[in-house]
């Protein structure tokens, strides 16, 4: 036995020189099982949106001010490659660290060990490390934060202080370099170790041992199964729900939408076949998200059926400005973006003008409101448009009186958010892409009148 070898068998089966501070090392202990609590909701995420994609509903998510701002963004986070390690995802890895901490405590109080408390420390010292390195890469080459993580580095780093608490020697490096000495010496002293060190050191590997397996393989299947068992339950009520909502569509009454079809500066901007069978009106926001994706569904379907559709485009934007009946800010320059789109309209480039703003990537960063604005009205010369005409064109007062036209038809009509799309003449009741699709389908089967 080399004399390290000999040094950590004495310690482990020595009293050490001083007792611990017991209520630090139970505050450690309390702590770690907040650290498995939390490393259990990541990895609920992580599966969670591996299996139902968008549809899972995440634990961690932020409040929507503070995710809107970009701070937090638990899907990028769980979504990005940095998530697990040698695919395994991080979050087990959090609930071994925490229950090892566990076992090493059991351990101490069992043994008084100084050398457990040194490895304590030690594993303390680099899980602060490890926790500050993940949230640099998080914040840095993610580019966003989750909120539970942020929580387990805070629980990481208060556990760390009730280590060094707890041992009483206040910080320098020797119980760093004697609890680095103990886990490189580990694997050889314990066979080397007897008696009552020797029944708590098996008890330890092998709890160790079920802790790992439980961890790697019961726990994330039976969060799976969880999850898959949502995500057959979810498709047979979706599939209910679109069948629902179908019914509820073709009850309802028809609405009467005047399109002004006559060129000017009232005139309501429309693109495919007048004789269509199938007319879609969608009152729209610029600025808004959900029209967005509402936009990128219906140029799909034009494009699968550009013959049987048509579309027709009315302004509501979400913004005080130029809407009056909200109570509230929520959109700054969805106005100005649809003043723009009216006036590309007037050089035949309206469609053109709304790919570009539903693409504006300067309404998603944290930009001023004249900053946005700029953006906006830069996006003229990529349209072959003059800039300036443009932002003078926005100003006009019948580009404006058009706008507030089509919010007052929007009011009569019951429209309460964006977007809201009837297809013909009747309101669809939520924004659905396979309510979307079974509508239109229906609608192509009836025989021509």
């Amino acid at each position: 036995m080399n004399e390290k070898s000999s040094i950590i068998n004495h310690r482990l089966s020595n009293p050490l020189i001083s007792n611990p501070r017991g209520w630090a090392l139970w505050v450690g202990v309390a702590l770690c099982f907040i650290g498995i609590g939390l490393s259990i909701v990541t990895l609920h995420d992580y599966i969670g949106w591996k299996v139902l994609g968008d549809q899972h509903s995440s634990m961690c998510q932020v409040t929507d001010t503070i995710a809107a701002a970009g701070e937090f963004d638990c899907r990028k986070v769980s979504g990005s490659s940095f998530s697990s390690l040698f695919d395994i995802p991080l979050g087990v890895y959090g609930i071994v660290f925490f229950s090892i901490l566990i076992l090493l405590v059991v351990a101490l109080r069992i043994l008084q060990s100084r050398v457990i408390l040194s490895v304590l420390q030690f594993l303390g010292l680099m899980s602060v490390v490890g926790c500050l390195a993940l949230a640099g890469l998080s914040h840095f080459v993610i580019g966003a934060l989750c909120s539970i993580c942020v929580g387990i580095y805070l629980v990481s780093f208060c556990t760390c202080c009730a280590w060094w608490i707890a041992a009483k020697t206040g910080f320098s490096c020797y119980p760093i370099k004697e609890g680095l000495s103990a886990l490189v010496i580990a694997p050889v002293s314990f066979f080397k170790i007897t008696g009552r060190a020797m029944v708590v050191w098996s008890l330890f590997v092998l709890s160790v041992a079920l802790v790992m397996m439980v961890s790697v393989e019961v726990v994330p299947r039976s969060i799976e199964e969880h999850y898959l068992n949502i995500q057959a339950v979810s498709s047979k009520v979706a599939s209910t729900t679109v069948l629902n909502l179908f019914s509820d569509w073709e009850a309802a009454s028809e609405d009467v939408i005047p399109i002004n079809e006559e060129p000017g500066s009232f005139t309501d901007y429309s693109k495919g076949p007048v004789n269509a069978p199938i007319k879609i009106v969608e009152f729209s926001d610029f600025e808004c998200p959900a029209c967005k994706y509402a936009f990128n569904l219906i140029e799909d379907l034009m494009s699968r059926y550009p013959e049987q559709i048509r579309v027709t485009y009315k302004n509501y934007p979400l913004d005080r400005s130029c809407n009056t009946l909200l109570s509230f800010d929520l959109h700054y320059n969805a106005c100005v973006a649809a003043a723009y789109a009216r006036c590309a309209g007037e050089s035949g480039k309206f469609w053109d003008a709304t790919q570009q703003l539903f693409s504006l990537s300067a309404f998603e960063e944290q930009k001023t409101t004249n900053e946005v604005r700029a953006s906006i009205f830069a996006g003229a010369k990529a349209l072959g448009l003059d800039p300036e005409k443009v932002e003078v064109c926005s100003n006009r007062s019948d580009v404006v009186a058009k706008i507030h036209q089509d919010i007052a038809e929007g009011l009569r009509l019951g429209v309460d958010g964006t977007p809201a799309i009837w297809i013909n003449g009747k309101k669809l009741p939520v924004l659905k892409v396979e309510l979307v699709n079974r509508i239109v389908e229906s609608l192509l089967r009836k025989p021509k009148s």
